[in-house]
C-alpha cells in the first residue's frame, strides 16, 4: 500500500539489479532478461527510454525435465508462487512463453522463470536460488 510505496520503490530496483547480477554467470541459467543490468545487451535502450526499473525480470534455465523444474520450483522457501507488480514480498511464476503463442512446449527446451524480488534481504534470496538451482 501507501504507506511503504517509497520503500518498495527504492528497494525493489537495487534488490533486483543484486538478484539479477548474481544469476548471469551461473551454469544452470541460459540468461537473465533484466535490461537494468550494465551487462545486458539491451541496457543502452532501457537507460535511453526509462528512469526506473522494477523488482520483475526473468531468468531462463537450461534444459531439464519437469520433475527437475518442479524440484527448483518447491525448494523455494522465501519465495511464494504468484505474480506481483510491487507488493513487498518476493515470487515466483513459472512461465511457458510458447503456450502464450499456441506452440506445445518441447521436453528439451529451456524453462523460464519469473521473479519478483521483495523487501527481503537479497543476499538471503541469492542464497535461496543458489540451492534451489543445485536441484537442476
Amino acid at each position: 500500500g501507501l504507506p511503504t510505496q517509497s520503500v518498495r520503490l527504492e528497494r525493489h530496483p537495487a534488490s533486483a539489479l543484486d538478484v539479477a547480477t548474481s544469476l548471469e554467470d551461473r551454469p544452470e541459467v541460459v540468461r537473465v532478461l533484466y535490461p537494468a543490468r550494465p551487462s545486458d545487451p539491451d541496457h543502452d535502450l532501457w537507460r535511453r527510454q526509462f528512469s526506473g526499473a522494477p523488482g520483475l525480470f526473468s531468468i531462463e534455465l537450461r534444459a531439464c525435465d519437469e520433475a527437475a523444474y518442479a524440484r527448483f520450483i518447491e525448494s523455494l522457501e522465501l519465495f511464494g508462487l504468484g505474480a506481483s507488480w510491487g507488493g513487498f514480498e518476493s515470487l515466483v511464476l513459472p512461465a511457458i512463453p510458447q503456450a502464450r503463442r499456441g506452440l506445445d512446449p518441447q521436453p528439451d527446451d529451456g524453462r523460464v522463470v519469473r521473479l519478483h524480488i521483495g523487501l527481503e534481504d537479497p543476499a538471503d534470496l541469492i542464497a535461496e536460488l543458489e540451492q534451489a538451482l543445485s536441484h537442476l
